[in-house]
């Protein structure tokens, strides 16, 4: 079996748990910790409410800092995982805070 670099990378700012294996020279595979409890919820009280909908709305049009867990591959107030907050990160956020809307789509699910 072929070895890979000790030092796997993986995507985004999750952290790898373990060394890479590879199949062949041309399949490598890592395991990576991602983890995004605070997904949509940019002040991290633990509830989407008004005040995270007023958050990514600083975030997507004042350039407020949006903030990312450490072991998430995107941030807070990216609620559509595009890789960007914008207004439709806002629009999805009000629909979830106020219309039952689904929740903020979630990273580590490819």
């Amino acid at each position: 079996m072929a070895t890979c670099s000790n030092q796997p990378t993986c995507p985004g700012s999750a952290t790898c748990t373990g060394t890479a294996t590879c199949q062949n020279a041309a399949t490598c595979s890592i395991q990576c910790l991602c983890s995004c409890p605070h997904q949509g919820d940019i002040n991290g009280d633990g509830l989407i409410d008004v005040f995270d909908v007023i958050g990514v709305i600083g975030i997507a049009f004042s350039g407020d800092l949006d903030a990312q867990d450490p072991t998430c591959p995107r941030t807070r107030g990216d609620v559509t995982n595009d890789g960007v907050t914008d207004v439709f990160d806002v629009i999805y956020l009000i629909a979830t805070a106020f219309s039952g809307g689904a929740d903020p789509v979630n990273p580590c699910v490819p």
